[in-house]
Formats: C-alpha cells, structure tokens, sequence
C-alpha cells in the first residue's frame, strides 16, 4: 500500500519511551456531503494524543465501519506530543482539476487552518454520508484502539464531526466559535470550476477545528495550557461568558470556583 506523506510542521523531539498509543483518539473526522454536492476536500480524521507522552502515529492504522487490519490504511509516522493533533486526508491523485493533490486542496478551504501536523493517507476507507464510523486500530495486532461512530443526519452537513467525551458516539456538529471551531473560506466546484453554493445559490463554508482538540484550560487554542491562556480565562470570567475550556470544574459556568483548578493547569 502506497502511503503519501506530507509533514508540513515538524517539531524536535528528544529520544524518548513511546507512550501506549490507546492514549490515541479520532476527535474530529469530515464525511463530506450527500447529493452530489462538491464536498470541498476528501474525508479527513484528525488524531489526537490524549495521553502525557509521546507517540508515533506509525503505529496505527485507519478504517471505517466493521474494520479489519488487512484493509486499513497504515498512518503515515508523525510523533504527536500529548495534547497534540494531526490532520489525515484521504489522497485522491488527479481526482481536482484545481489542484495537484488533496493537501494542496485541504489548505485552499481551511485557512485559517491553525497548522501542527498535515499528512495524506492513499487507499484510506472513505466514510459514507448514510452513517459509518472511523476506526484506529494498532497496525501491529490490529486490536480497535478507538471508534467515532456517527450517523447520516450528523454526517450530511457543512460541519465536521467533533468528539465531546469518551463514548464512540459522544460526537456533535462543530459550530462556529464553540471548541475552536471556524468557518472555511468558499471553495470551487471540481466539475464546474465555479464557486460552489448550496441550493440557495449562497457560496458554501465548511464549519469545523482541523489539528485543533480544545482541552481544559487551552482557551486560545493552540495546543497548550500555559501564560497565552490566563488573558482569555479572566475576560471569559469578566464577561460572564461560557467558553468549554475555561470551565475547569465542568459544572456549565465560568466563575471563580474554576480559578484554582486552572492555576493548577497552568502549573503542569
């Protein structure tokens, strides 16, 4: 199986043990659209590292419904720092006059794409807008590490599918401004070359947070709770507002009783 590996953002990691890669989660996955419509980019699975070090995504593999190693994909290796994502695109040569590959059509929509690691998977299993699920499994044993499970009326949307909790279908719709998420830019139609609209006739903006997992205390999204985050903590505490990743304590407000818990944070 040809594997076709773009890192577009590395960084340096010292010699180090390996992490368990169950510590490996599926938070976000694009199932593109129904109908015929232009889906603006192939299927994607965003893969994060929930555990406390290091792991190569090497050592997994990717499929969809009812997986078996024999038919998954191998992922492309990239070392993911805990809390870290990676973006995986499903590689579809010449299949866009636009562009010259699905990288190259992944960032034309997703900018402002907040850029960490962007690899293609050729022969990935394409994930169907009638309900699927996307699989990790370890690609040495082929036992399931992990499933996001999503049904047709999640899938058939212009939002990616994101991970909220633990269950495989502990999923929603991402939704501009809530956990990083953003609107893409418009994007052209392959078969038409124009700009694609929807049935309105208005041009079509994807919704989703590509290599952004939002974690407790990540309140500006970059990956890390560290001084970048405490401005946002107090505006969101000032202001009354209600932003997931400043409510450390998770009982649905941002007040005081979150200060010491993200002061813990903030001390590693």
């Amino acid at each position: 199986m040809k594997i076709i590996l773009t890192v577009l953002a590395v960084s340096l990691v010292a010699t180090t043990t390996l992490a368990d890669i169950n510590d490996a989660r599926i938070t976000e996955v694009w199932v593109g659209l129904g109908g015929g419509r232009p889906d603006g980019t192939h299927d994607w699975i965003e893969v994060t590292n929930l555990g406390d070090t290091p792991i190569d995504t090497s050592e997994m593999a990717y499929d969809d419904d009812q997986p078996n190693l024999s038919d998954s994909a191998q992922l492309p290796s990239i070392i993911l720092q805990p809390g870290q994502s990676a973006v995986f695109v499903r590689e579809m040569i010449a299949d866009n006059p636009i562009f010259d590959n699905s990288l190259e059509e992944f960032l034309g929509v997703w900018i402002p794409f907040n850029l960490t690691f962007l690899a293609a998977l050729d022969d990935a299993a394409r994930l169907s807008t009638d309900g699927d699920s996307a699989n990790l499994l370890n690609a040495t044993t082929g036992e399931l590490i992990d499933t996001l499970a999503f049904n047709a009326s999640q899938a058939d949307t212009f939002s990616t599918i994101e991970r909220i909790g633990e269950a495989p279908t502990n999923i929603r719709q991402s939704v501009v401004g809530e956990r990083c998420a953003f609107e893409s830019q418009t994007y052209q139609d392959e078969d038409t070359l124009m700009t694609a609209v929807d049935k309105n006739g208005i041009p079509i903006m994807l919704i989703g947070s590509p290599g952004i997992f939002q974690s407790l205390g990540d309140i500006n999204c970059d990956g890390a709770v560290n001084l970048l985050d405490v401005a946002p903590f107090v505006e969101a505490i000032g202001n009354g507002d209600f932003v997931f990743a400043a409510d450390i304590n998770q009982d649905g407000a941002v007040n005081l009783l979150d200060v010491s818990l993200f002061i813990d944070l903030l001390a590693g």
